[in-house]
């Protein structure tokens, strides 16, 4: 097996990882031999700075749900003091189920929108917000933007359609697929995450307001990353500046039964510009714009996960390393892969 091959164990809580000595620090690993993919990635995350590549299922955002966390505030005035800054203006906007009809609604402050949201909650109608901030209170279009405190994605989850591939079967795919993402560009994961009823809408919240031309310069990127590895978020999202997304605490009546609209993740402490803005335009340039590769193989709903967590850790591990290292790393692959060509198109 892939691990057993590549991790040789040294002593109850130290391994060997080519030719470095690695200690696990979170106690020690238990005496049976590693058989799992995972069991790899655990080893490697605490290789590179002790951040493993995918928590476990426990550990998910998915595990718990708003209903099961005490918030001080609504769900809606929780995510808007995250997301937009106090300058500048900002808007809601409203559909109704029954007739479709958009509302472009501006909004003087947080507590303003959240009373919005509550009254247009129980009118029975569908709330959605600009994570953008604008320069008047005139419309919602893109030409009226000014920049944002955030970079968003929406992930679509369709569990009714296996040959869809714009969007994933299950949120926990979606989630791990989102994570591998992040692993896999050094991009940090988001600071907000939001059920958006069957799908996800996630945040990078940053440490300052950025303008409109940088900001789409970082979205444009982080799309094209997205695209460049086959994560499916909705591109029409990611880098549109007048993006409406759903309000947690509302209801989607897309479908027959309304869906609950949930914040399932959050944090106080937002992304520094730098670090995400380094991380962004590394990865677009080593694996977008300065390779001539094909885009990175979708490998289907069901067969995924091993091959992409597989690809995700070959990126982690150092191309300079000895040629013996890579030989072991080699072996490893095609042991576990039964020699198959995804596993050589990737060693490849």
């Amino acid at each position: 097996m892939l691990t057993t091959i590549y991790a040789a164990q040294i002593t109850s809580n130290a391994f060997l990882i080519g030719m470095k000595t690695v200690e696990y620090p979170f106690g020690c690993f238990p005496s049976k031999p590693l058989h799992t993919l995972r069991d790899l990635e655990t080893i490697i995350g605490v290789y590179m700075n002790n951040i493993p590549i995918i928590r476990g299922r426990e550990d998910s955002p998915l595990a718990s749900t708003t209903s099961a966390v005490t918030f001080d505030a609504h769900p809606a005035e929780m995510l808007l003091k995250n997301l937009w800054g106090e300058k500048n203006h900002h808007f809601l906007a409203t559909r109704d189920p029954a007739t479709g009809i958009f509302t472009t609604i501006p909004v003087s402050s947080n507590l303003h929108a959240s009373k919005i949201v509550q009254q247009s909650t129980k009118s029975g109608l569908d709330v959605f917000f600009a994570p953008a901030s604008f320069k008047s209170r005139g419309d919602r279009k893109a030409d009226n933007a000014v920049g944002a405190d955030s970079l968003w994605m929406d992930i679509d989850v369709d569990p009714d359609n296996a040959n869809n591939k714009c969007c994933y079967l299950t949120k926990e795919a979606a989630l791990d697929e989102l994570y591998i993402f992040c692993a896999m560009t050094n991009i940090p994961r988001p600071t907000i995450i939001v059920c958006s009823g069957r799908g996800l809408h996630v945040y990078w919240v940053l440490n300052q307001f950025i303008g409109l031309k940088l900001w789409h310069m970082l979205a444009t990127k982080l799309k094209e990353l997205a695209k460049h590895l086959n994560f499916r978020d909705d591109p029409h999202r990611t880098a549109d500046i007048a993006s409406l997304m759903r309000v947690p605490g509302t209801l989607n009546h897309k479908y027959k039964q309304p869906l609950l609209v949930e914040l399932i993740s959050t944090t106080d402490t937002p992304i520094k510009l730098c670090v995400i803005s380094d991380a962004i335009t590394t990865s677009h340039n080593r694996l977008v714009s300065a390779t001539p590769k094909q885009p990175r193989k979708d490998y289907g709903h069901c067969e995924s996960a091993d091959m992409k967590l597989l690809e995700a850790i070959l990126l982690c591990l150092d191309p300079d390393m000895v040629y013996t290292d890579w030989f072991r790393v080699a072996a490893a692959m095609f042991n576990y892969s039964k020699a198959s060509d995804e596993a050589y198109d990737l060693f490849d």
